[in-house]
Formats: C-alpha cells, structure tokens, sequence
C-alpha cells in the first residue's frame, strides 16, 4: 500500500512538471468565450487524454473518456476562431433502449443534465455550458467533473428503468 502511495505520488510531481507553471492556467480565469486551443490546454491541465477532430462544417469536437464512457466535448456560437458555448455529449447503443417515459423521468429529477433518445432511439445525456456571461476556468472543471457523476448516474438509469 505505501509503494502505491510512493508510486502515484511520483506520477503527480512528474505530471507536474509535463506541464509548465506558464502554461498551467489558473482556475480563477474567466472566458466569456473560448478557443479549441485554450480548451485541450485546461483539458490536459486537468488530466484528460483527448482527440480532436472535426465534424459538420469544420467545427472541433473534443472526444475523451470518463470511467470508460465516451464523451464528445461540443463548441458552439462560432465569432472568429472562439466560440461562447461548449456541451458534453454521450450516447449508448443497448439492445433494449429505455423507454421515453424513463427518460422524461430522468429528466424531470435531475437538474443539470438533459437526455433524450436520438433519431435510431439510443439514450444520449448532455450538459451545457454558456460562457457569454463569464464563466472561470474553475466552472469549466466543475462542469467536467459533474459530467462524470451525471454518467455514472444516468448509465446506472438506463441500465434499470426500462
């Protein structure tokens, strides 16, 4: 136990020092909007490991994994090459999808997530973030974080409300 201790502390100070105190961003910046560039800065920051590929129009989608689920990090409201809104997207394929009655029972509980069966009837949650007004890079991480409960919960949903 205490060699894991001694172990997982290395990799903290050695993640510590992959990334510069320069480049690390404080959680107390605000964005009223944001680039692809400063948004896998924070990410990485903050420990994830991303792709980055494009969709529709050119526009970026940051694709990541939480807990082992797949989650698509969305830009949206495009002014230049900043963008004033970003949403977390994860969808599952179940061989018995839930009902739209577990899903409006899902929606009607929960408050910072939405889901919805999309066009072939698979489950999909979403959490929205608006940076118009401002929102710090703390909020960004919060955001992250809640993401992750609100996928462990909404799998967990999906898995038994039918």
């Amino acid at each position: 136990m205490r060699r894991l201790a001694i172990i997982s502390a290395i990799l903290v100070l050695a993640w510590g020092l992959a990334v510069p105190a320069a480049a690390r961003v404080s959680l107390d910046t605000v964005y009223n909007s944001i680039s692809l560039e400063e948004m896998q800065q924070l990410m990485a920051q903050f420990g994830y490991t991303f792709e980055t590929s494009t969709i529709g129009q050119g526009d970026p989608v940051i694709s990541f994994r939480q807990d082992g689920y797949k989650v698509g990090l969305f830009f949206y409201h495009k002014v230049g090459d900043r963008y004033s809104a970003i949403q977390l997207s994860a969808g599952f394929s179940l061989t018995t999808p839930p009902s739209l009655g577990s899903i409006n029972q899902w929606n009607r509980a929960k408050r910072y997530a939405r889901a919805y069966l999309d066009q072939q009837g698979d489950p999909r949650v979403e959490l929205d973030l608006d940076l118009e007004g401002g929102a710090t890079a703390g909020a960004i991480k919060e955001l992250l974080r809640t993401n992750r409960v609100v996928l462990t919960q909404f799998v967990r949903h999906i898995q038994t409300v039918k």
